[in-house]
């Protein structure tokens, strides 16, 4: 069988002129699910979406990896994918990649009664037009967030009649504000991890002391997090991240099915339950 190309970004991958400070999530991640498809006679072989050497054709199937640089080139990501159905099976359906990549997906979680972060969806990121998202979210601290971006990209926290970020910090575009949660920093966010659906481990992603945010990029831990039946419950009805409401409740923050970073130091068994996986949507040989 031909290999399975792993999608990923260029400037995750060893020896790359300018490799991303956050590359040792590839490493880890990449070094789980390989073990896990030798133990199934698969072959997981790390490819760059955007170079042109990359040929689909030279694979029995592809899957989105770490192409954690598709946010800055969106249209041009989903015309690649678009490229390698038409000649490979594309393991993450199009349909799926294009409802997930912008996070106003969010919108239709709720309408199905889902408990997300409460959200508004505005056209820009001015002050003015953001401005009544105090009064309108009741908190003195919001969140202000691109539609499609990774690693807290354009993100920024703004609080009440702070001065208001430059251009440059704002999403650049379209974008969703949310109250700014105290349990971000107090607390951690909560993600459970899924294969197929299937439940594989939980861990618990803290911010560095006086930081907000929970990538490892801005110093970011994850913790070993032995997740209870309540919280596996909710987890299994949206698939998702996790993180309490200012009630104690838990809200959906977000629901990664694309390119998410799978925390393999906190899950022994996730190397198997990906190939395993990987094996029931692997197209039957002719």
């Amino acid at each position: 069988m031909k290999p399975i190309a792993f999608l990923t970004s260029a400037d995750l991958l060893p020896g790359h002129p300018n490799r991303r400070e956050d590359a040792w999530e590839f490493d880890v991640q990449f070094a789980a699910l390989e073990k896990g498809c030798v133990e199934q006679g698969l072959r997981l072989e790390p490819a760059v979406w955007r170079t042109p050497e990359f040929r689909a054709e030279d694979y029995s199937a592809v899957f989105l990896g770490t192409a954690w640089d598709y946010a800055l080139a969106p249209e041009e990501f989903l015309q690649a994918l678009e490229r390698i159905q038409e000649v490979c099976p594309l393991l993450n359906p199009l349909e799926t990649v294009r409802w997930n990549m912008d996070k106003s997906y969010l919108r239709d979680l709720s309408e199905r009664g889902v408990s997300v972060v409460p959200t508004l969806w505005l056209p820009d990121a001015q002050e003015a037009t953001v401005a009544p998202a105090f009064d309108d979210l009741d908190c003195d601290t919001v969140v202000v967030k691109p539609l499609v971006g990774a690693n807290a990209w354009r993100q920024v926290k703004v609080q009440r009649g702070q001065a208001w970020p430059a251009a440059s910090e704002l999403p650049p575009g379209e974008c969703m504000v949310q109250p700014f949660l105290p349990a971000a920093m107090e607390e951690g966010e909560l993600s459970l991890v899924f294969f197929d659906r299937k439940f594989s481990h939980s861990v618990l992603k803290v911010a560095a002391p006086g930081e907000y945010r929970i990538q490892s990029s801005y110093g970011g831990k994850e913790l070993d997090y032995p997740v209870n039946a309540q919280e596996l419950a909710f987890a299994q009805a949206a698939v998702d991240d996790m993180m309490r409401g200012s009630e104690g409740q838990w809200l959906l923050m977000e629901l990664e099915l694309i390119e998410p970073f799978l925390y393999a130091n906190q899950g022994p068994n996730m190397g198997r339950l990906f190939a395993d996986a990987l094996v029931r949507l692997l197209p039957s040989p002719a």
